[in-house]
């Protein structure tokens, strides 16, 4: 009766059981290697903070976006000829020639 109930194990079997571990393999390698690289990054942003304590991006950006707006609102425009247009564009063209050679 013990006979009856044994499972034999055919080729295609086999290769499902062989498919299913592989798959098992990978996800389980796939899995530690994002907790490795989410530690990794979070390991990374910590020391970065310890190591400057004050750096703020937003910060900073906004200190070049307001020193830039400073800038161009004390120019003044003036806007150009078409001589003025045709000679710039003459005088780009002749140097993108001379320094392409």
């Amino acid at each position: 009766m013990a006979d009856r109930y044994k499972k034999v194990l055919t080729k295609k079997d086999s290769s499902k059981v062989k498919n299913s571990l592989s798959r098992r393999i990978f996800l389980k390698k796939a899995l530690i290697s994002g907790v490795a690289m989410a530690t990794t990054v979070s390991l990374a942003k910590k020391v970065s903070t310890l190591a400057i304590p004050d750096l703020n991006p937003q910060k900073l950006n906004m200190n070049d976006v307001i020193a830039g707006d400073i800038a161009m609102a004390q120019k003044k425009y003036i806007l150009m000829t078409k001589r003025e247009k045709e000679d710039l564009v003459q005088f780009f063209v002749e140097n993108y020639q001379k320094d392409n050679l």
